[in-house]
């Protein structure tokens, strides 16, 4: 392979970490996948598919029945520039929600796990 080769070869396992695929899914649903999800790497969500996306650290469900909550730990930036902290959102199961994997991570979980993903996927 010539040296064009490779660098074409470099910038496409580059683009695979920057373009991103967008998963709609209830927090419940995140929450019964998050084991497979977390195997990823850092895992983004965002409340809406364009809005402001935080690192999941963990996600478990809370309670049982209608009393049950999905909790969401994820970091957000605090006041100071570069300076995150933990935040803990309880929400309800059947509330949608946004994950964002690279394509680079969602390959990873395809390779272990089949396409269960592709459920969720919008485009």
């Amino acid at each position: 392979m010539g040296l064009f080769g490779k660098l074409r070869s470099g910038l496409s396992e580059a683009s695979k970490h920057l373009k991103k695929r967008h998963f709609k899914m209830s927090a419940a649903e995140l929450a019964d996948n998050w084991e497979k999800l977390r195997e990823a790497g850092s895992v983004y969500f965002s409340f809406k598919k364009e809005g402001q996306a935080y690192e999941i650290d963990k996600v478990r469900r809370e309670g049982e029945g209608r009393w049950e909550k999905v909790e969401i730990w994820y970091y957000e930036e605090s006041g100071d520039e570069g300076v995150y902290e933990s935040v803990r959102e309880r929400i309800d199961p059947t509330f949608e929600l946004w994950v964002h994997l690279s394509e680079a991570q969602y390959e990873k979980l395809v390779e272990k796990y089949g396409g269960f993903l592709e459920r969720f996927e919008e485009g």
